[in-house]
């Protein structure tokens, strides 16, 4: 079962950094070595890209929050 989406204990978003990390990793497994020091372009790409799906992951989280407590109310 996944860490991240809806799970046994709810609906768990994955973090900027877990989506970060996840990214670094496959950006290196397709491509090999690249430098993610924090003012490289790749890094900066990367952050964007994080963030965004970050905040894919937490209106999700949101949503999900709402439906359930509009349907206990």
């Amino acid at each position: 079962m996944s860490k991240y989406g809806l799970t046994s204990q709810g609906f768990i978003p994955k973090s900027f950094e877990v989506i970060t990390e996840e990214t670094q990793n496959e950006l290196t497994s397709n491509l090999g070595l690249l430098n993610f020091d924090d003012n490289s372009v790749i890094a900066n790409i990367v952050n964007i890209f994080a963030e965004r799906e970050a905040l894919i992951w937490q209106a999700a989280a949101d949503r999900k929050s709402t439906r359930l407590n509009s349907s206990h109310a």
